[in-house]
């Protein structure tokens, strides 16, 4: 449960540089962080170990035409980096093809078929890209095969490998915390400078939620201004409405759209590849229309796996199972009701003889830490404490739900203190938008700054859709609502709302969206 710490604004009308650092202290941002908020450009080039050994492999690769292979994810991450390492190779005139393992039929990562296939094939020099810290059986099999291998990645390392291994951990410290697409991205620095990188790179640490701080933060930043500044068709058909757009459209309009083929069992992650490297606008638009249709085929999918899904245990965790939801959507349904419920989900899909099962958590409570004592329940297990997966026999339900219940009892919900920005009505102008679009794009450090309108001036009220409430003020700003549609609610309590700036047909109007009331 969230709870909110009210803090007032300083009296009067701020100048920009007032708002950042007094919102900065308010929510505990460190003086590094403060310092590179006008930082807009990557870092130099990594000079660490790791780095000039892939640099080195892959000049190597391009005088001798080595034959090479890249083995992908299908997550937004892994099909960036794959994006982003098939482009570098193509630029350097090396022979490539690439792979994302089938979700369903092959699980994440490397796989001795698949290698054995490329090795048939001709091809000589592996890479992986979002995947192959640990998978040491593979990577045997690959080099027993005569294959040379280079691991680029970004989970959690496990024992040293006896291959090549480019890891954010290897680099210098502004580099750590690179999502799999930053790592190959910081490797094709070397070599080119391609616009449609810095966005893959941008949408990539977007999508794979990493903390934006140093180059992440860098990276963000320089891609949403080479996104904006120079459109690049083969995104921009995949979004919505109009720009300029912001980390946050990226996350609930790009992203999930790229997740989609991989997570549909009538598409496939491996069609991203060849849509990325269209150069026919023609194509590129319907080629577009059709992933449109897959993703929105994936939300209604979504929709109707929540409502129909039978709720087995309902305690501090919910666990939820469906004998026909496909193991591609479990994670997105325990997303969607862990935001309705406000408590951790595991959402299990009973399909098939193997049961496949996805936990998401909220702040405060780690679920990784709570469901590894019951790892003997269960065929596989991996996350971390936000979110994570496994798999268990279908006859060891009983006994996992017995514990699970057990689990769910000792666990206490933290109670969050938000902070909230009280503010006066006429403190919303661009001095203060200035300030926000300095401290975006934000994170779980750096969250959206939370505001509070202790006695909000309306004019006029209007329903969007017969049903959105929005409120024309009489200020420089309107204020709607998707959330709460009780419009004398709102009209009666202190409304809780993020603000930003909305520009169509060239006018830009601040809108304060309203999350919700403060009943004190």
């Amino acid at each position: 449960m969230s709870e909110y710490r009210l803090v007032s604004a300083p009296n009067g009308l701020l100048e920009t540089n007032q708002w950042v650092h007094w919102i900065a202290t308010v929510y505990g941002y460190d003086h590094d962080y403060l310092h590179s908020l006008d930082q807009r450009e990557c870092y130099p080039l990594s000079e660490s170990e790791c780095i000039q050994h892939a640099v080195a492999k892959l000049k190597h690769a391009q005088t001798k035409g080595i034959k090479t292979i890249v083995f992908g994810d299908y997550d937004a991450d892994g099909i960036c980096g794959t994006t982003i390492m098939v482009l570098l190779l193509k630029a350097m005139g090396i022979p490539y093809g690439y792979y994302i393992p089938n979700r369903f039929n092959e699980g994440y990562g490397l796989n001795k078929p698949r290698i054995k296939q490329a090795y048939e094939k001709g091809y000589r020099l592996l890479i992986s890209v979002d995947n192959g810290i640990v998978a040491y059986d593979a990577i045997d099999y690959a080099l027993s095969l005569g294959m040379d291998v280079m691991i680029s990645d970004h989970h959690t390392m496990g024992e040293p490998l006896d291959v090549l291994t480019v890891h954010p951990d290897l680099m210098e410290a502004q580099f750590h915390g690179l999502c799999g697409a930053g790592v190959v991205y910081e490797i094709s620095r070397h070599f080119v400078k391609d616009q449609r990188m810095d966005m893959l790179a941008m949408v990539a640490t977007i999508g794979d939620m990493m903390e934006l701080t140093n180059e992440n933060r860098r990276i963000v930043l320089h891609g949403l201004n080479q996104f904006n500044t120079h459109p690049w068709i083969n995104m921009m058909a995949l979004m919505d409405g109009y720009g300029p757009y912001t980390s946050t459209d990226i996350a609930f309009t790009l992203v999930p759209k790229l997740n989609a083929l991989g997570r549909m069992e009538t598409t496939n992650a491996n069609q991203w590849i060849p849509y990325f490297l269209l150069e026919d606008s023609a194509m590129v638009h319907t080629t577009a229309a059709k992933i449109n249709h897959v993703n929105q085929q994936r939300k209604t999918s979504v929709i109707q796996a929540a409502s129909e899904g039978e709720v087995i245990l309902n305690s501090t965790i919910e666990v939820v199972v469906s004998t026909t939801l496909s193991p591609g959507l479990i994670g997105l349904v325990a997303s969607s009701l862990v935001s309705k419920h406000n408590k951790p989900v595991i959402v299990i899909s009973l399909r098939d003889d193997v049961a496949k099962a996805s936990a998401r958590s909220v702040e405060g409570i780690n679920l990784f830490d709570a469901l590894s004592p019951l790892k003997h329940h269960m065929e596989t297990f991996g996350g971390h404490a936000a979110a994570l997966g496994f798999s268990f026999k279908k006859e060891n339900i009983t006994g996992l739900m017995h514990d699970l219940t057990q689990v769910a009892q000792t666990i206490k919900p933290n109670a969050l203190v938000t902070p909230l920005l009280s503010i006066a009505p006429i403190q919303i102008d661009t001095r203060l938008m200035n300030a926000l679009e300095l401290l975006m794009p934000y994170d779980k450090r750096h969250p959206q700054p939370l505001f509070a309108l202790t006695k909000p001036a309306v004019s006029s009220v209007m329903l969007l859709k017969n049903t959105y409430p929005k409120f024309i003020t009489g200020y420089p700003f309107e204020a709607l609502s998707f959330k709460i549609t009780d419009v004398e609610k709102l009209m009666h309590y202190p409304w809780i709302f993020t603000l930003s700036n909305h520009i169509y047909r060239n006018k830009t109007t601040i809108q304060a969206r309203i999350e919700d009331v403060l009943i004190v």
